[in-house]
């Protein structure tokens, strides 16, 4: 117990420490001075501003990096903020990256457009190759129940409806092999 209390202090202490190297280093490069109070004030209110946006959705460190800077304009004390969010486990790349797949699979998307959203989302491409690996998707199946939802069991009438139904799957993200095949069985 008291370990664990000297623990807390010293990573209080470190913390502080480094607020204040954050803040000073910043304030050097806008040549505005900012005292240490303000700074623990300023780091406490974009830590819970952090905290509000993540208790409402998963977020990527991308997307609160922009959110912060841009409420806050102080992007070293961002990523400080940042990095002990990532330390106390209440931000992570990984677990965004799972909620976000499993959302988008789940609402008939394939993989072209899934990945094209993770890069707007500035996360990085191997996040999404680990947690693809890990979950084994079967992609042609997410294609079948989107078009299924979308078209039913309807026939293609003529080459007009054909093209209007590639362009909605293409757009969906879904890739041509499948797209192909699920149109053949419906002409």
């Amino acid at each position: 117990m008291v370990d664990e209390v000297n623990t807390q202090a010293l990573n209080k202490q470190q913390l502080e420490q480094m607020i204040e190297q954050t803040l000073r280093a910043s304030s050097q490069q806008d040549e505005q001075p900012v005292d240490d109070d303000e700074g623990k004030k300023k780091y406490k209110e974009m830590r819970f501003a952090a905290m509000n946006l993540l208790a409402r959705r998963e977020y990527s460190r991308g997307e609160l990096t922009d959110k912060l800077q841009r409420r806050f304009e102080l992007p070293a004390l961002a990523e400080l903020v940042l990095d002990q969010l990532i330390e106390d486990g209440l931000q992570s790349d990984q677990r965004f990256t799972e909620s976000f797949v499993n959302s988008r699979v789940n609402r008939g998307h394939g993989l072209f457009r899934i990945r094209q959203e993770l890069r707007q989302k500035k996360l990085a491409s191997h996040l999404l190759e680990e947690l693809l690996s890990e979950l084994s998707i079967d992609w042609f199946a997410v294609a079948a129940d989107c078009y299924q939802r979308k078209f039913g069991d309807s026939k293609i009438i003529d080459q007009k409806d054909y093209a209007k139904r590639a362009r909605f799957m293409a757009y969906r993200g879904h890739n041509s092999g499948d797209i192909t095949e699920l149109l053949a069985a419906f002409r």
